[in-house]
């Protein structure tokens, strides 16, 4: 691992990623086609679970001279989520998000909640595992990748982005061959302090340190584990309005007890 690792990585917390949920708790999955399906390729994909619980997926490369640049997004089966940067090959292992030329990211918008991703899951790599998660701490406007001009993790910090950390999330440094399923857990604690709307699963194009190192990474993202805390708007979770709006069954009682009022008044002056 590194000195500035936030993740745990190895296969048994695979359990945990897919634990019973508690409070607040989605599984993003993008291998089973259920709430985060894709069937070909997209520039954007959008997954919702129950009401106002959404996630846009977008995916990045590093232009080289300029600003990041928006690629497809595409079906990699029970792999999960694969990437092709534009002028990219569609063949493997470029098809996975990879920093074999530059690296290449997703970035994660949950919409009107503040969300703590407390863990993911890969669902195939090839060479080396080498992952960051970055937060958005910018602002409530949110971040906008093609002005970012310095393509690196302090032209990313200076735009507005918080490094989380980075891991090696098979365990072993670069090597020939390709791995299965593997999860990791980011240690983060789901409090409003770690929550944003919009995070960031990259490649690594850090320093090379111990196991992390750059342009060996191939990866196709499986699931993301997110707990939501709070919503920006200033209400609970899974709202979109400020203040809350009486659910149907709550309507219905307040009626009951207008009638029951009405009649007791009607009560009253006929007795008197």
């Amino acid at each position: 691992m590194t000195p500035f690792s936030l993740f745990s990585a190895g296969i048994a917390l695979s359990v945990a990623l897919f634990a019973a949920p508690v409070a607040a708790q989605t599984t993003w999955n993008f291998g089973d086609h259920q709430n985060c399906d894709i069937t070909g390729s997209t520039s954007a994909l959008n997954c919702t679970v129950g009401v106002n619980n959404t996630l846009r997926t977008e995916g990045y490369a590093a232009a080289t001279g300029g600003q990041y640049v928006r690629g497809t997004l595409t079906n990699q089966g029970g792999s999960g989520l694969g990437f092709t940067a534009p002028g990219e090959s569609a063949g493997s292992p470029q098809h996975g998000i990879d920093n074999n030329s530059s690296h290449e990211l997703l970035l994660l918008n949950f919409g009107f909640n503040q969300v703590v991703i407390t863990g993911a899951a890969t669902g195939w790599s090839q060479q080396d595992t080498d992952i960051s998660l970055l937060r958005w701490i910018g602002g409530p406007a949110g971040p906008s990748l093609t002005s970012t001009a310095n393509m690196s993790t302090s032209g990313l910090v200076a735009a507005g982005w918080s490094l989380v950390g980075s891991a090696d999330v098979d365990g072993a440094a670069n090597t020939s061959g390709s791995f299965g399923s593997r999860s990791m857990a980011t240690g983060l604690a789901p409090t409003a302090a770690n929550s944003s709307s919009w995070w960031i699963i990259s490649s690594y194009f850090g320093a090379n340190v111990g196991n992390l190192d750059r342009g060996n990474d191939y990866f196709k993202l499986l699931a993301v584990h997110s707990t939501c805390v709070s919503n920006n708007l200033g209400g609970d979770c899974y709202t979109t309005t400020r203040g809350e709006v009486p659910e149907p069954a709550s309507l219905a009682l307040v009626g009951l007890a207008l009638a029951g009022l009405a009649v007791s008044s009607r009560r009253r002056k006929t007795a008197a």
